[in-house]
């Protein structure tokens, strides 16, 4: 494993803080190359970077390496690093492939979520502060997100009719057509889940709700209560 530290920002295109304790030098910010994965000599993968668009492979297994560095310097907490670890690089895959589906309709993920929220809303319009309750993001991405929407011709601000206060994001024509297509696009790679059974994603999906549960979501439609059921 190889790390990377640099005090030039201009080398680096995106960083995280990683982990301190009992780890010589880890109070320094590591900078992530793009589309690299990078860990620590002693704890392994910690990094990764946010922009990476395709699936990158490599010939060890570098979450179980990470769990061998860990356990071999006498770090506590392995199983929930080991797993926070995997999950990183899970969503790092998943957003990846569904963002290079979703390149052709000049979308990211994020915009197409902004569409399918706005398609599925009475009358295809939402108050833009509804919107980011219902998306869990800042007040300010929903203004950028449908400042771009809007630019290409998605998406356009109305007046609330009700609340002088509230502006309406609403789809357009085109903004439907173009949804539509993506969601086919979507559709096309099983949204970034490849092959795997669907079986096995309704386990993953059951698993993945404790760790939204403990943030706070509501999980009752997620967790089974039975096995089976929902």
């Amino acid at each position: 494993m190889q790390i990377h530290f640099s005090t030039q920002r201009t080398e680096w295109r995106t960083f995280c803080q990683c982990a301190k304790a009992k780890v010589p030098g880890m109070g320094r910010l590591a900078y992530v190359r793009s589309y690299r994965i990078v860990g620590h000599p002693t704890i392994g993968p910690c990094c990764y970077s946010v922009d990476m668009a395709k699936d990158q492979t490599s010939d060890m297994d570098l979450v179980a390496e990470a769990r061998r560095n860990w356990e071999s310097a006498d770090l506590g907490e392995v199983t929930a690093m080991v797993s926070a670890t995997s999950l990183a690089r899970a969503h790092q895959i998943v957003l990846g492939r569904i963002n290079q589906a979703l390149t052709p309709f000049s979308l990211t993920f994020s915009r197409y979520e902004a569409l399918a929220l706005l398609s599925f809303a009475r009358g295809g319009a939402m108050a833009m502060a509804r919107m980011g309750e219902r998306l869990q993001v800042h007040p300010t991405s929903v203004t950028s997100t449908i400042d771009r929407l809007e630019r290409d011709g998605l998406v356009k601000r109305s007046p609330h009719p009700d609340d002088r206060r509230a502006t309406l994001a609403m789809l357009t024509p085109a903004g439907r057509t173009i949804h539509a297509k993506a969601t086919a696009a979507l559709e096309d790679i099983r949204w970034g889940m490849g092959e795997i059974p669907d079986a096995q994603l309704d386990d993953l999906n059951h698993n993945l709700a404790y760790v939204r549960e403990s943030a706070g979501d509501n999980v009752s439609g997620s967790i089974r209560t039975t096995k089976g059921t929902q």
